[in-house]
């Protein structure tokens, strides 16, 4: 692993399924769309749509997530709940209740790290009312800065009238909103060679980061901090089309008078772009301070050493010291 010259390492896409939400869905499992399977001594979680993947101890362990840390030279890690789990297409009473168990289960994994693990809350957000009472305990009672929400809401954009209280909420609460892909299924054309994660889930944040941007969200709440995963996924390399569309089309202009392109230097987006130039061009595109480090642990489409790829992005000191941590010291509270 790549041994940092930074001071500080701060790891803002990482992911967890705490303990007491496994044994919920051993449980509960059909309500939540998943079970436990066995695989050749080996726990998987299995989902109604086909797609698996290892319960590794990362995921629920503390000490093996801390020692996995120390690896890769990380000292402080903000966990988010698989977006696996957002279960926006389910029942709104069942999926406030999958979110209570991830929010405590998230929060307890926190409380016995030693301050090196931090937690990300996640709500039932196809109903409104019920997402802003989850935030509320959830900020309340564990203390969590940031908030995970999907990339779409089963479909409904991020911006859609019937949001748009909740994001008053969460600004007044000055919470980071982390934006993730939502998963729920192979999408068509997508079928093979695994395109459904490789081109699906860049392709759903772009069209999140788009609707932001045309929809005049930030401009009817000021500070709402939208930060998006995978760097931003394909829309970074797209803007100079958004900012043309808007100048040559009416269709663009329906919800903002401002150029996309502008609410685009609001926003937020991590490191996880596989690749040193890229991430390298998606700095030049909105600055540093608008980057954030993150790994996507433990899911084998991570970036397993994120520092060499900061350090090889052929960034300056202080631009690589803001990236691996320095911007988000202070919002989380980490002296």
């Amino acid at each position: 692993m790549h041994r940092s010259r930074v001071p500080f390492v701060l790891d803002v896409h990482a992911h967890d399924i705490p303990q007491n939400f496994v044994d919920e869905l051993s449980r509960r499992g059909g309500a939540f769309g998943a079970r436990l399977e066995d695989r050749a001594g080996k726990t998987f979680i299995v989902h109604d749509e086909g797609y698996a993947y290892p319960l590794l101890p990362e995921f629920v362990d503390v000490s093996a997530k801390l020692k996995d840390m120390d690896a890769r030279g990380i000292d402080v890690t903000v966990l988010s709940p698989s977006p696996t789990f957002f279960g926006y297409e389910r029942d709104a009473g069942v999926a406030e209740d999958m979110a209570a168990a991830l929010n405590g289960g998230t929060a307890q994994m926190a409380e016995t790290s030693g301050g090196r693990l931090l937690g990300m809350a996640v709500v039932p957000l196809q109903d409104p009312a019920r997402a802003v009472r989850e935030l509320d305990r959830a900020v309340q009672q564990y203390g969590f800065r940031a908030l995970e929400v999907g990339s779409h809401i089963a479909g409904r954009t991020l911006s859609e009238p019937q949001f748009r209280d909740f994001w008053r909420r969460v600004r007044e609460l000055d919470l980071l909103v982390f934006a993730h892909p939502y998963y729920t299924g192979v999408k068509q054309r997508m079928e093979r060679y695994y395109m459904t994660n490789l081109i699906g889930n860049p392709l759903d944040t772009a069209l999140s980061v788009a609707d932001v941007c045309f929809s005049g969200i930030l401009e009817e709440i000021p500070g709402l901090k939208f930060f998006f995963a995978h760097g931003g996924g394909f829309m970074p390399y797209q803007v100079g089309r958004l900012r043309h569309g808007f100048s040559v089309r009416s269709e663009s202009k329906v919800d903002t008078q401002r150029s996309p392109e502008l609410a685009f230097q609001e926003l937020y987006f991590d490191t996880i772009t596989h690749d040193a130039p890229t991430l390298r061009y998606l700095v030049q595109q909105v600055s540093a301070e608008h980057v954030f480090l993150g790994t996507d642990l433990p899911f084998d489409m991570a970036d397993v050493d994120p520092l060499a790829t900061v350090a090889a992005a052929g960034l300056s000191q202080e631009q690589q010291e803001k990236i691996a941590g320095g911007n988000l010291r202070a919002h989380f509270g980490i002296k």
